[in-house]
């Protein structure tokens, strides 16, 4: 890593002194050359700062230097695919490169392309990517409020509670356990009293409103397998 920092150095270096003498009519001025410099070294701040996280944290890997260093090394990485792959090649797409000259054909046809406004460093802050999640979580309690969604519960309470459901003189007795733990029983039986209306078939429209709901799960997962893809959802909730 820090040879591959050394080499983008030198590209950005050569960029800048490129711009230096294209904004100069004959010898630049001692003030031009230092505003180059700067330009040069905020340019790279930011990146080798991240370069050293990175290598700080392999070296951590490769000396198991600590219990979570333990775990990755043994269960996680062993079980990761491609994901090694996938977040070395999101470190290197972003690279600085010498912006005069035509990078390699073959760097632009991967899987991963080289992208100068991609890549590590250049990800969307997460804050930003929620404040602009924040209109469907309003759509969404919209959409809540609309369907009354509250009206069709009301009487979960008192099935769960009395242990049996009844309709036209026939009843059901609900188990009070399924799932060894207790706070799964407590998720999904009320789910499954809500549903019985059309497991059942107590509820005809019901019924073929599962049908409607299935239909709408699918989309669902497809949506999910797509986020999954996504390199800006690298090890995070929505790619597993």
């Amino acid at each position: 890593m820090g040879a591959n920092a050394a080499f983008e150095s030198a590209a950005a270096l050569a960029n800048n002194i490129k711009l230096l003498l294209d904004e100069s009519s004959g010898t630049p001025s001692f003030e031009s050359i230092q505003r180059r410099l700067k330009q040069y070294e905020l340019s790279r701040i930011i990146r080798a700062t991240e370069i050293n996280k990175v290598a700080n944290s392999v070296t951590r890997l490769q000396a198991l230097k600590g219990v979570a260093e333990r775990i990755t090394v043994n269960y996680i990485i062993p079980n990761a695919g491609d994901q090694l792959i996938d977040m070395m090649s999101d470190l290197f797409v972003g690279a600085a490169k010498v912006d005069f000259l035509p990078p390699p054909p073959r760097s632009l046809v991967a899987t991963m392309p080289f992208n100068p406004s991609q890549g590590f460093t250049k990800h969307e802050h997460i804050w930003y990517r929620a404040l602009l999640a924040l209109p469907f979580f309003g759509l969404s309690f919209m959409c809540f409020r609309c369907m009354n969604a509250g009206d069709g519960l009301s009487g979960v309470g008192d099935v769960l509670k009395s242990g049996v459901l009844s309709w036209d003189h026939q009843s059901f007795d609900v188990p009070p356990t399924v799932f060894p733990a207790t706070w799964i029983d407590d998720m999904f039986r009320p789910i499954a009293v809500i549903f019985s209306s059309s497991s059942f078939g107590i509820d005809i429209v019901s019924w073929w409103q599962v049908i409607t709901f299935l239909t709408d799960l699918g989309v669902l997962i497809a949506i999910m397998l797509i986020e999954s893809a996504r390199r800006s959802n690298m090890l995070t909730f929505a790619q597993v």
